[in-house]
């Protein structure tokens, strides 16, 4: 699934609009922790709402956009660190080549259409694309970089131990899908006397991917014990509670992540699947007319609609069940919460 980026001719997106790490991973394809490693990298710049959880703004979006495809595109994470490098090396002062150039990988290179006259991080200038007669405008005059994938360092001289280099490690090892090893590497952080919360969290996440759940469980109480108002912690603990079928538990923990962040639209479908397990269903159906309030061109947004709609033909197969709303974009529940 890609992200439905606005086109010369489409409405400019909403300023407000903001997306979570998670959706963000969602819609471009990347893992969770390949979004957390840009943001930690300063690649995305990430905002804080109210409840301590982290959001991303529609540039953020394009630029995650961008390091994804860099990926897909067959790059390790730590080719994509030496093109940014290059990259911003490249740059003029005060620029930030991610978000304001043109950006595309194609085979073997990655190109970069930038106006004006743009080099490559040795100063040589590069291919320049041949310049129409008379442009329709003068921003149309675009020249071009080629920057090569940059080979892995094949040094054998040891290094001292670094977490931040461990932590990077790690996460290109679960984009490979080598949790066992990547777990190995976060435990080695946890006990060199260098572990953040975090890394309870990513720790955790190792385990769940290998089925671990009793385990992935403790790292993620630890998490939140260290840190109580990690969201991404609440999040992990409510998943394991729903995959060991504890849905009263998996209630708890997502009801205290929307306590926290009202708005957070990875807690709001989880917890609607909860509600409908403990037999809560409209309790379920309220959080999926929030999300449609809140996020009603997120990922999670047609599967929204659905159930609504699911629900509002049976009422009118059965009177008994109430009113159907229908439009839930503007459920009065809505309009009052």
């Amino acid at each position: 699934m890609t992200l439905p980026f606005p086109t010369a001719e489409d409405a400019a997106p909403d300023p407000a609009a903001r997306y979570t790490a998670t959706m963000l991973a969602r819609i471009t394809g990347a893992t969770p922790d390949a979004v957390r490693r840009w943001t930690r990298r300063g690649y995305l710049q990430a905002e804080a709402d109210h409840g301590g959880s982290v959001a991303y703004s529609f540039v953020e979006a394009r630029v995650a956009q961008v390091l994804a495809q860099m990926t897909a595109a067959g790059m390790s994470l730590g080719q994509v660190d030496r093109v940014v490098d290059r990259l911003a090396e490249s740059a003029p002062a005060g620029c930030r080549p991610l978000a304001e150039w043109d950006i595309s990988p194609r085979g073997d290179t990655v190109v970069v259409h930038a106006a004006g006259q743009t080099r490559d991080a040795g100063g040589q200038l590069l291919i320049e694309f041949d310049r129409p007669a008379e442009p329709d405008h003068p921003h149309e005059a675009h020249r071009a970089v080629l920057l090569p994938f940059c080979p892995e360092d094949d040094s054998d001289e040891p290094l001292a131990f670094n977490a931040n280099d461990i932590r990077d490690e790690a996460t290109e090892l679960l984009e490979q899908g080598d949790c066992l090893l990547a777990e190995q590497m976060y435990r080695s952080v946890l006990l060199s006397g260098e572990g953040e919360p975090l890394d309870h969290l990513a720790l955790g996440e190792c385990l769940y991917r290998r089925g671990d759940l009793a385990a992935a469980r403790e790292r993620f109480a630890v998490c939140l014990e260290q840190e109580p108002d990690c969201l991404a912690a609440r999040l992990s603990l409510g998943s394991v509670y729903q995959e060991l079928g504890e849905w009263e538990l998996a209630a708890g923990a997502l009801e205290g992540v929307l306590s926290q962040s009202p708005e957070c639209p990875d807690a709001l479908i989880p917890l609607a699947e909860t509600y409908d397990r403990l037999g809560r269903t409209d309790e379920a159906q309220d959080l999926r007319r929030r999300l449609l309030r809140f996020a009603p061109d997120g990922p999670w947004a047609d599967e929204a609609r659905a159930r609504l709609a699911d629900a509002g033909a049976a009422s009118a197969e059965d009177p008994q069940r109430g009113p159907v709303v229908e439009n839930p974009d503007q459920s009065p529940i809505l309009q009052g919460s």
